[in-house]
C-alpha cells in the first residue's frame, strides 16, 4: 500500500479506508465495516464550541472525502442485509455531498430491498439525473418501476385468494380435535406454566393444535406491528452488555440482567481470528426487541 503524505491530516482515515477496501474485496464484510467506521471516526469534524476551541486550538476540519467512507460502509450493510443501517449511512453520505452518486445509489438499493418502492424511485431518479449514461443506474431504476407496476397490478386484481393468510384466517372458527391433550393457548393469558407445558410438549415432538399455533402467530404479528422495528439503547457509563451467544434451543437466566446490566441473547455470531465477534444482537423485552447492529465485543 502506498504511504500517504505525512502532512495529510486525514492520512490515517485514508489508510483505514484502504484497509476496508481490502477486507471488502475478500468478502470479509464485518472487518471492512469496522475499518470504514474507523475512517469515519477519523474524518468527522469537531464543533466550533468544543473544549479545544476555548484553549485557542482550532477545531479539526471535516474530511472532504467522508461521504466515500459512509457510502462504502452502507455497501457493507447491504451485503450483510442490514438495510436499515444502510439507509442511515447512505443518507449521511448524501448530506455530506449532495451530488455524490454512490450515496443515492446505496440508499436507493436499500429502499428497494426494504420494498420501500416510492423512496427507491425517488433516490434512483435522482441518481439517473446525476449519471444519465450509467447502465447500472438505469437498470436499477427500470427494475424499481417494473416492481411498482407489478404491485399496482396485483392490487387491482387482488381478492381473498391472493391475500396473505394472516389477513383472511379465522382462528376462532378453527376446531380442536377432542383427542387433543396438549397445551391450550389463550390470547393474553400466557403464563410460565403454559410456556413450560409448551416446551415439554414440543420436546416430545408432539404436534400443537393448529388453532393454537395460528393464535400465537397472529398475536405476535399484532404485537410487532405496534412497536418500532429499531430502537437506540444507551448503556450507562458504569453499565455493560452481557452477550449470551448461540442460545438457540437453550434457556437464558434473567438474573444476568440485574444491576443495570443489559443481557443480549444472540443466536450465532461470526468470530474473527482476533477473537472479535461481530453480530446482530436481540435483547428480550416484554414489548419489543432491541437491535444493536454490529456489536463488537471480545469473547
Amino acid at each position: 500500500m502506498a504511504e500517504v503524505a505525512s502532512d495529510d491530516p486525514f492520512a490515517a482515515a485514508q489508510k483505514a479506508k484502504d484497509q476496508g477496501n481490502k477486507f471488502f474485496s475478500e468478502r470479509n464484510y464485518a472487518k471492512a465495516l469496522a475499518a470504514y467506521t474507523e475512517a469515519i471516526d477519523l474524518s468527522e469534524g469537531e464543533e466550533e464550541d468544543s473544549l479545544d476551541s476555548l484553549d485557542g486550538v482550532q477545531p479539526r476540519a471535516k474530511n472532504p472525502n467522508v461521504q466515500i467512507y459512509y457510502a462504502n460502509r452502507a455497501f457493507c450493510h447491504i451485503k450483510m442485509e442490514n438495510f436499515g443501517s444502510a439507509l442511515i449511512d447512505s443518507t449521511k453520505a448524501i448530506e455530506a455531498k449532495e451530488d455524490f452518486p454512490k450515496g443515492w445509489y446505496r440508499r436507493g438499493s436499500a429502499n428497494f430491498a426494504l420494498n420501500r418502492l416510492p423512496d427507491a424511485l425517488r433516490d434512483l431518479t435522482q441518481l439517473c439525473k446525476l449519471c444519465p449514461n450509467d447502465p447500472d443506474a438505469r437498470a436499477k431504476l427500470k427494475a424499481t418501476k417494473q416492481k411498482i407496476q407489478q404491485e399496482k397490478f396485483a392490487k387491482a386484481i387482488g381478492c381473498e385468494a391472493t391475500q396473505p393468510v394472516s389477513q383472511v384466517v379465522d382462528v376462532d372458527a378453527m376446531n380442536v380435535d377432542s383427542s387433543y391433550k396438549g397445551p391450550v393457548y389463550k390470547s393474553g393469558e400466557v403464563t410460565p406454566e403454559f410456556c413450560k407445558d409448551l416446551m415439554a410438549w414440543q420436546k416430545d415432538q408432539k404436534t400443537l393444535a393448529k388453532k393454537y399455533a395460528y393464535g400465537m402467530v397472529m398475536d405476535m404479528i399484532k404485537l410487532l406491528r405496534r412497536v418500532e422495528t429499531l430502537s437506540d439503547v444507551s448503556v450507562p457509563e458504569e453499565g455493560e452488555i452481557t452477550v449470551c451467544g448461540d442460545v438457540h434451543g437453550r434457556q437464558w437466566k434473567p438474573e444476568l440482567a440485574q444491576q443495570h446490566r443489559l443481557t443480549a441473547c444472540n443466536d450465532g455470531c461470526d468470530q474473527d481470528q482476533d477473537g472479535l465477534a461481530q453480530s446482530q444482537i436481540l435483547c428480550p423485552h416484554p414489548t419489543r426487541c432491541w437491535s444493536l447492529a454490529h456489536a463488537r465485543y471480545r469473547k
